[in-house]
């Protein structure tokens, strides 16, 4: 699970999914809130590689409309 609050306008959700794209991570569902002005992302991805998810929070540190990189939780789940 990783947890962002972003700007709560057009195209940063787009911007946000574009991250886990180019870094080959699939995401398994979403959900956003409203904070006043701004937005809280919570993100469950399905598998992925620890090397692809440490460069996506890199990248999203990097982009204007993320304003908090939050919680990350590792979730094990047994098949």
């Amino acid at each position: 699970m990783i947890g962002l609050e972003v700007a709560d306008k057009p195209g940063v959700l787009h911007t946000v999914t574009g991250v886990f794209a180019r870094n080959g991570v699939s995401i398994r569902a979403a959900e956003q809130d409203g904070i006043g002005e701004d937005a809280r992302l919570v993100f469950l991805t399905h598998d992925a590689n620890e090397a692809a998810v440490q460069s996506c929070l890199s990248e999203f540190k990097s982009q204007a409309v993320v304003k908090h990189v939050g919680a990350l939780l590792r979730v094990v789940a047994n098949s």
